[in-house]
């Protein structure tokens, strides 16, 4: 079975004992439409509404593999069973994201 990684970013895969099993490569990106409208502003900060609508850039489902995307367009997308998401992030001493302990769906 394959990993496909549709996130706009590689992904380093850690286990539950936090070693890292497997770095996936981008080789694409599925994304949700944003639309964002100005509800009003408080004192000078705009205020906005954002709704979500078509997916873009996700294949349909082979059957062969999963595909990794946000967790937007895998919430979007709720029967697909081929959606993954990075799961628990992993960060370093800066406390930026390493990696992700498994995938969660």
């Amino acid at each position: 079975m394959s990993i496909i990684n549709l996130t706009p970013h590689e992904i380093n895969i850690y286990n539950a004992d936090k070693e890292l099993v497997m770095s996936v490569h981008s080789t694409g990106e599925a994304r949700c439409a944003t639309i964002k409208t100005e509800i009003g502003k408080v004192d000078g900060v705009s205020l906005f509404e954002t709704t979500y609508g078509e997916i873009s850039g996700l294949p349909d489902s082979s059957g062969e593999g999963i595909i990794v995307v946000s967790f937007l367009v895998r919430q979007a997308l709720p029967n697909r069973v081929d959606l993954f998401s990075p799961g628990e992030l992993i960060r370093n001493e800066a406390g930026q994201p390493v990696g992700c302990i498994g995938l969660s769906r």
